[in-house]
């Protein structure tokens, strides 16, 4: 098995703004500025997460300017400049995925450097952004956006709020697939989304949280340890047993 690249503190450093970039993409209804900074600090992870794949493909990429000597102070490569060199090694974004990069950081010079119009609709653009990393992160860091969340419900609130349920099912079917373990239908969701027995657990990757299951007894249908009843039967043999006893 090859072995994967160690992340470099551009990494860290990109995780750290994107918890707090979705802390605040999730906070927008209670706070009309919430969205403001959820795009400076999205936008910001972004930018530094396509310096990680630069430098992970030689550490020297990141800068701006190859030709001069390098020490902690030399400026490093802007968003685009980023995709730019990203193409020019052999790692070219797709054009939807570079108009949406475009998008999102003339959203974030408006508010950086003239105004911030809370009348504009900034929602879809994070959104997007969102998409944007559900992608290229498993394609270019080799890791999950899932990953970098420490809770589950932190991840699924936030892909509630940046996908639609045909989106979040496809992502889900995705990161089945991606696993090549046989995929169970969820008690709960009612998909076929849940693995058993996966790194997780009993995991359902559209739930995106932990589903311990185990078959009834009595129809060998999949279904929460916690809604077993006595015996290891489901509610509806147990229902069931119940009237063959009147």
């Amino acid at each position: 098995m090859a072995r994967q690249p160690v992340p470099t503190p551009i990494f860290e450093n990109a995780v750290d703004s994107l918890r707090h970039g979705a802390a605040h993409y999730l906070l927008r209804d209670e706070n009309p500025t919430a969205i403001k900074h959820a795009i400076l600090l999205v936008q910001h992870s972004i930018e530094l997460f396509l310096k990680e794949s630069l430098a992970r493909a030689h550490p020297v990429l990141v800068y701006q300017d190859l030709d001069k000597s390098i020490s902690d102070n030399s400026r490093t490569v802007g968003l685009l400049e980023a995709v730019q060199r990203l193409e020019n090694v052999g790692k070219a974004l797709s054009a939807d995925q570079v108009r949406d990069l475009r998008e999102l950081r003339n959203r974030r010079n408006r508010i950086e450097h003239y105004v911030f119009d809370p009348s504009d609709d900034h929602v879809p653009v994070v959104g997007r952004s969102i998409k944007f990393l559900l992608h290229f992160l498993p394609q270019h860091l080799g890791v999950e956006l899932r990953d970098l969340f420490d809770e589950d419900e932190d991840y699924r609130d936030l892909l509630e709020a940046a996908l639609t349920y045909q989106e979040r099912l496809n992502e889900a079917n995705r990161q089945v697939a991606a696993l090549k373990l046989p995929a169970q239908t969820c008690p709960q969701c009612c998909e076929d989304a849940l693995v058993v027995d996966s790194p997780h657990g009993d995991y359902c990757f559209l739930c995106q949280e932990e589903v311990p299951t185990s078959e009834c007894e009595g129809c060998g249908d999949l279904w929460p340890d916690a809604e077993l009843e006595r015996g290891g039967i489901c509610p509806v043999c147990y229902a069931n047993l119940m009237q063959g006893l009147d």
